[in-house]
């Protein structure tokens, strides 16, 4: 199944590669998915060209994506 960007299943698959690559003995995951939010986040706002309206759109459902996996 194809993922397009952007999406909110996009960046919960985003999220949960991020949190493979962090130690576990060090941080714990609450932690872990603060970093990956800030870093997805960060990356949305000063990096990544594109339109206003689709950069606002991506950034509310790297937020849905965030919450869901909090709650889980």
């Amino acid at each position: 199944m194809t993922v397009l960007f952007g999406t909110v299943e996009y960046f919960r698959e985003e999220i949960l590669k991020g949190i493979g690559m962090y130690n576990k003995e060090q941080l714990s995951v609450e932690s872990d998915l603060l970093e990956i939010y800030s870093l997805l986040k960060n990356d949305i706002l000063n990096d990544f060209v594109c339109d206003e309206g689709f950069r606002l759109n991506c950034l509310q459902n790297l937020e849905i994506a965030y919450r869901q996996q909090i709650t889980s």
